[in-house]
């Protein structure tokens, strides 16, 4: 199976998991992500 990939931006793909993390069912004020780090094939998101 070929998937199709898109190119992103950092400050995208922040903005984005930023907003998923608001709407959470479990949300606590104050926690957000500001930081990506990708390694190998895994992306991490790091913040308050």
């Amino acid at each position: 199976m070929q998937t199709e990939t898109l190119s992103i931006k950092c400050e995208q793909l922040q903005e984005k998991a930023n907003e998923i993390i608001r709407k959470h069912d479990d949300f606590i004020q104050g926690i957000y992500t500001d930081d990506i780090e990708q390694k190998g094939k895994v992306l991490v998101f790091k913040g308050e």
